[in-house]
Order: C-alpha cells, then structure tokens, then sequence
C-alpha cells in the first residue's frame, strides 16, 4: 500500500510541472532573503528528491540564474519571453525537464514479487541484495546526510539478511509515506493566489493569456516573477519595476507560509512503526 501510494502521489505531482516550478520560486525566495517563514515540507521534499529533480546543475543564487533555470527545466528559450513575443503564448519542450524519482526501490521490488500476481519463483538470497543495493544508490544520489548513510550502511553490512531486508525497509517508509498530492495541491493553491496577486498589477486574464494550456502550465505564474526579476520585463508593461512581482510574490508567499500551509505533511505527526528485528 506504501508503494502504491509513493508511486502514484510521484507520478501526480511530476506531470504539470507546478510543484516543480514552485520549488524554484521559493528557493530564489529564500535565497535573496525574502522570507520570514520556512516552508517545511517544500524542505523536506528537496532532501529526498535532491537538487537534480529541480535544477539543472548547481542551484542558482542570482536572478538571472533563477531565470535561466526556469526556462531549461521546462524547455523554454529565453527568447519566447522577449518583447516581440508578447502576443504569442509561452512554447515549451519537455525534452531537458528535470523528472521526479521514486523512492523506496527495495520496499518496491519487494512488494512486486509478494504480490499475488507476480512471479512467483523463489526470492534468493542474491536477489534480496541487489535490492538493497539499488535502494543504497538511489539514497546516494540525493541529499542525505553522507556520513550518517556510511554508518548505515556498514551496519548493514555486519547484519544477518533479513535484518539489513528489514532495516532498509525501515529508512524507506518517510519517502514512501511523503504525501505527494499534498505538496502539489499546496503548489496549486499558492500559485493560484499570487496568480489573483499578480493580475493586480498586470492586468486580468494576463497570466492565462500566456499559457499553452490554461491551468496545466499554472507555472508560468512563478515564472513571471523570476523573469521580470531577472530584467526580461519585454512581455510584461514596462510601467512594472523589475522587483515589483517578486515583492509581490514574497509578501504573498510570506502570508501563505504564516497561515501554517507549509507543514501541512510534516506537521501531520505520523509516527511509524519500528520495523527492526531484535
């Protein structure tokens, strides 16, 4: 059921590219020292995924770099957003985009072969180990903490199989558990405010007259920012100062964060049940 759930709340949360384009805006957010509050499940979900699922190489700290990330993570040239072009919606390419990684490769190659259906050959010794193995590699390529995972996994190594079995499985169900429709539908729900924020300045219908596909590419709402922040004020009216929407964006973000919505899952306090074998 943890599998099912992590697989299907990933593949929910990758497709339209919202929470994504979020993590952007908040990390320039943060970065530039805008806000008051921390976003904690935005935090944790960065830890697990790692800066690969939402950079393209280092994280940026300037506006430009902010701006050009944007644009190579959903497939956008920079020169769509130039001033000739305003009357043309956004294009963009999903062939450079960033794709979320599923967590828990052991606890899911586990419950492929105890399922009822499936092969339903004996499970060796062999093959429990490359199931942990692939669960150590993916663990590596992101953002835990390197020395505490060496521990682990010389622990791992001087335990029976069927404890190091367990004890994987045991370090995977936080990523499993992640509630991934709960942090796209928090990346909706804020982008959609500074959507109303935004249009206060810029106009009604103007973030919708650039989209591709109407609310599918909500995105290009924390775009805008970045992108008038960077300079590229061509698609926007020029009476719109170049820090104006990423005040905007930080006092709106500020009063979201405020209200609590960023530890909707980490402040759930699910406690999990200790799987190791004594």
């Amino acid at each position: 059921m943890r599998t099912l759930f992590h697989q299907q709340g990933v593949a929910y949360a990758a497709v339209p590219g919202t929470v994504l384009c979020t993590a952007q805006l908040y990390h320039a957010l943060k970065q530039e020292k805008f806000l008051n509050h921390t976003w904690e499940d935005m935090d944790t979900l960065r830890k697990m995924q790692g800066n690969s699922t939402f950079f393209i190489g280092e994280p940026a700290s300037s506006f430009e770099g902010y701006f050009n990330n944007f644009c190579l993570t959903i497939g956008s040239s920079i020169t769509n957003w130039a001033s000739d072009k305003r009357d043309k919606k956004v294009k963009v390419s999903k062939d450079n985009k960033p794709l979320m990684k599923f967590k828990g490769m052991t606890s899911t190659l586990a419950a492929n072969r105890i399922s009822p259906l499936s092969d339903r050959r004996l499970i060796s010794a062999d093959l429990v180990e490359s199931w942990i193995q692939k669960s150590n590699k993916t663990q590596d390529d992101t953002e835990t903490d390197k020395t505490q995972s060496s521990a682990t996994s010389e622990k791992k190594t001087r335990q029976p199989l069927i404890h190091k079995l367990a004890a994987t499985v045991q370090t995977e169900i936080p990523d499993l558990e992640f509630d991934y429709f709960a942090i796209h539908n928090s990346c909706r729900e804020l982008l959609l405010r500074l959507q109303t924020e935004e249009e206060k300045v810029t106009g009604p219908g103007f973030t919708k007259k650039y989209m591709s596909h109407g609310e599918h590419n909500l995105a290009f709402v924390a775009g805008f920012v970045l992108s008038t922040a960077a300079g590229k004020k061509g698609i926007i009216d020029t009476s719109v100062s170049s820090t104006q929407l990423l005040e905007i964006a930080a006092e709106t973000v500020n009063q979201w964060l405020s209200e609590g919505k960023g530890k909707t899952i980490s402040g759930a306090g699910n406690e999990q049940p200790d799987l190791q074998l004594q």
